[in-house]
């Protein structure tokens, strides 16, 4: 059967291609007879054809939008909820009290932080050494407590109980309740540690700075970070959780999540991966790297079970 709307083109090389792609493209728009927007090139072979594509339209100044996803693991708000049920699970490790200070979301600054850790790291504190006062002399072993060091001894005892005070009454309360309270309780612990305000002088710091992505990803994580609890609390509802297991599944649906980029512009030619690709608003799609094993993609041979396991 006959058809006009479909052509094939062979190349010797990934450069090729995506050259002659490029080109193909920028003819359209100098002729008018597409907009940008209208116009998709969609890959499937890792990095080689996206950075060719990508190259190559920037060589003909053609406008682009690369359909990306960012995990969602290394986001300040993620790191704070995931360092926060870690403390109450391990029992206080240091490790994870400083993670948790250094989101930059409880109010301490980093002159504050530094101070309080190089006294727990001079006096290797660690555990439920953090429920207690210290009293440990900041300027070292060996040396004589004087005015100066009682005063820096009593700043970072504020310091210590402003984290540990409102962490410990939270471990308190979460010890044995259903998975539903759990999700309950811990967004009452960010509404009143006061992270959502936080985060937002934080992406308002970002937007002054020109970083206009990582501004709105600090929006987007809160509203992320609303679904997982949602997903969370109706999956395990009236059921008894330990913090410890609810730590486990936070984990496990929070590897699942990412988050996208809007476009710069309105009128952009869009880069996306095949797995991802929605071309319905598309008037013309480029398929790049269409080889055997890439269109359709070779299914995997690797299972479960060995070889010498099946029957």
């Amino acid at each position: 059967q006959e058809c006009e709307n479909v052509a094939i083109l062979c190349s010797n090389s990934v450069h090729a291609e995506c050259d002659a792609v490029a080109r193909k493209i920028k003819g359209m728009i100098r002729r008018e007879e597409y907009r940008c927007r209208d116009i998709s090139v969609i890959f499937r072979q890792g990095e080689e054809y996206e950075k060719g594509i990508r190259n190559a339209l920037k060589k003909y100044g053609v406008p682009l939008f690369e359909d990306k996803r960012q995990p969602v693991t290394n986001q300040p708000l993620i790191c704070f909820v995931r360092n926060l049920l870690s403390i109450c699970s391990e029992g206080f490790q240091s490790d994870y009290i400083f993670r948790y200070c250094k989101t930059g979301l409880t109010g301490l600054d980093t002159q504050q932080i530094s101070v309080l850790e190089n006294y727990v790291f001079m006096w290797d504190i660690n555990g439920r050494r953090w429920l207690s006062e210290w009293t440990e002399n900041p300027k070292g072993f060996g040396r004589e407590p004087d005015e100066e060091s009682e005063g820096i001894l009593c700043e970072i005892n504020e310091i210590r109980e402003k984290i540990i005070s409102p962490i410990e009454k939270f471990r308190q309360e979460t010890e044995f309740c259903s998975g539903k309270v759990l999700t309950e309780k811990i967004y009452r612990f960010l509404r009143e540690s006061k992270t959502d305000e936080m985060l937002k002088a934080y992406a308002v710091f970002l937007e002054e700075k020109g970083f206009h992505e990582l501004a709105l990803e600090q929006e987007q994580t809160w509203d992320l970070l609303m679904e997982i609890f949602d997903e969370i609390a109706q999956s395990l509802q009236e059921n008894c959780v330990s913090v410890k297991r609810y730590l486990e599944l936070f984990e496990l649906v929070i590897s699942t999540k990412s988050l996208g980029k809007l476009p710069d512009g309105f009128d952009e030619v869009s880069i996306v991966s095949a797995e991802r690709a929605l071309t319905k608003k598309a008037k013309v799609a480029f398929v790049v790297g269409m080889n055997r094993g890439g269109f359709p993609l070779s299914v995997s041979q690797d299972g479960i079970f060995r070889p010498s396991e099946k029957a």
